[in-house]
């Protein structure tokens, strides 16, 4: 694996047979750029049409009543999120293939200032990320299959359950790509970090002999050794008049300035790996905002869908079965966001390992460039969080999560506490118009029996 691009091949071969993404490059094959969008333009809304379609059909032989009104609102909250996801995608298509271009150029920026750079364990992740996900489908089409099979539904039932079950696991594809980004970004930070505290390691006594040990092991330094090795000979050589004590001080300058250049260079590195982490959330932002909404939606009108059949249904097969695909489907979605955020929240934190590295690293009065350097460092970390702040329109972390459940468990408690409500309404307005036709039944026969008086 030589780039990035190489190793997430299978995530933009999916992205495009999907049609989350576009053929981009027009100048390099035009063919290729026009069947990509005639094939996109068609499956859109070719899927749209359909699912509408025969949603529609399915509602219109229910009662109008709030089952009705409640599955409705879903098809349309469905359709909202595929449509959202999808034309937003082709919208950052180019943005997508610039971010991918900026990630190779700043691993080859890494790999100069000492970073090994390599992807196996990126192609790793997409691997055992993508066996992961096509287990949860497989699984998922599989239990839908028995179910089909056993209780032999309608056609167009069979369709829309499978189209939202499709829906949701295809706009899923955007979290396997975003994780696969999430990644790559935890491991510069945790690279830079190793080589920031490695430059700045010191122990008392070995402090020379440790400074010595980190700078011939970047590769830079013996390019840059040869540029002072003419002078540090010729002081050598004149050390033998002057005292001997004046041969440190100069190799230890010299390896300040060292750790000064690397310390930079870091620095910029740092920069860099911000850059693309608000390129980043600038491409998903929309897409992972509307994908965790719909899923929300689905879950908490699901749950309500499955409490309904568990008062009304006679098959106890058939009902556990209908949860179970529920379960497998919708909370493992769920799971998977849970799963994207932790892993943001694990980047993030390995983002602000460099402030504490930075503050553990103990001055001396005479470093007055490589403190102005942290101050530097620890300024442009300051502003680069300020500015991705106001970038983010939300955080996939644990805050986030606990929000996130939070805000499903409330709204399935207020749609069974209505329906419920609605019960108990149409109860009592049963039993009102039953002793209503008592009452007159009995008054017929009252006046019955006066009249033959």
């Amino acid at each position: 694996m030589k780039s990035y691009e190489e190793a997430t091949r299978i995530i933009i071969v999916l992205s495009y047979a999907t049609s989350f993404r576009y053929y981009q490059n027009k100048k390099k094959s035009l063919s290729k750029f026009l069947l990509s969008w005639i094939y996109n333009v068609i499956s859109f809304f070719t899927y749209v049409y359909f699912i509408f379609y025969l949603e529609i059909c399915n509602l219109s032989a229910l009662p109008y009543n709030k089952e009705r009104i409640t599955y409705t609102f879903l098809l349309f909250i469905f359709l909202y999120g595929y449509i959202t996801i999808t034309i937003t995608g082709w919208y950052k298509s180019k943005d997508m293939i610039a971010l991918r271009n900026r990630i190779d150029q700043v691993d080859e920026n890494l790999k100069e200032i000492g970073i090994e750079i390599e992807y196996r364990s990126v192609y790793r992740k997409v691997k055992i990320t993508g066996l992961v996900w096509l287990i949860h489908w497989i699984i998922l089409v599989g239990l839908f299959l028995n179910l089909i099979l056993k209780y032999r539904k309608r056609i167009s039932e069979i369709i829309i359950n499978v189209s939202y079950a499709y829906i949701i696991n295809v706009e899923s594809l955007l979290l396997y790509d975003y994780d696969i980004f999430i990644h790559w970004l935890r491991l510069r930070f945790e690279q830079t970090n190793q080589l920031l505290a490695t430059t700045l390691s010191v122990n008392g006594g070995t402090k020379m002999e440790k400074e010595d040990e980190i700078l011939k092991s970047n590769p830079n330094f013996k390019n840059r050794s040869r540029l002072n090795s003419w002078s540090l000979e010729r002081f050598l050589l004149g050390s033998q008049i002057f005292p001997a004590n004046h041969v440190p001080s100069l190799k230890q300058e010299s390896q300040s300035d060292e750790k000064i250049r690397l310390v930079q260079q870091i620095r910029s590195a740092q920069l860099q790996l911000s850059n693309i982490s608000k390129m980043t959330n600038d491409v998903y932002n929309m897409q992972l905002l509307t994908f965790t909404f719909t899923i929300m939606i689905y879950i908490i009108i699901h749950t309500y869908y499955i409490y309904e059949e568990i008062q009304r249904t006679t098959n106890v097969k058939k009902l556990l079965q209908t949860l179970i695909i529920f379960v497998w489907n919708s909370f493992g979605n769920f799971i998977k966001i849970i799963y994207i955020g932790y892993y943001c929240e694990c980047t993030i934190n390995e983002a602000k390992k460099t402030i504490n590295i930075i503050h553990s690293y103990p001055l001396d009065e005479k470093d007055i460039e490589l403190k102005n350097e942290f101050l530097q460092f620890c300024f442009q970390i300051s502003y680069t969080r300020l500015e991705e702040s106001k970038t983010i329109d939300y955080k996939i972390n644990y805050c986030y999560i606990r929000h996130y459940i939070s805000f499903i468990l409330s709204y399935v408690i207020i749609m069974i506490q209505w329906s419920q409500n609605s019960s108990i309404k149409n109860h009592t307005s049963m039993e009102n118009m039953t002793s209503y036709n008592l009452s007159n039944v009995q008054t017929t026969n009252q006046s019955s029996i006066d009249v033959q008086i």
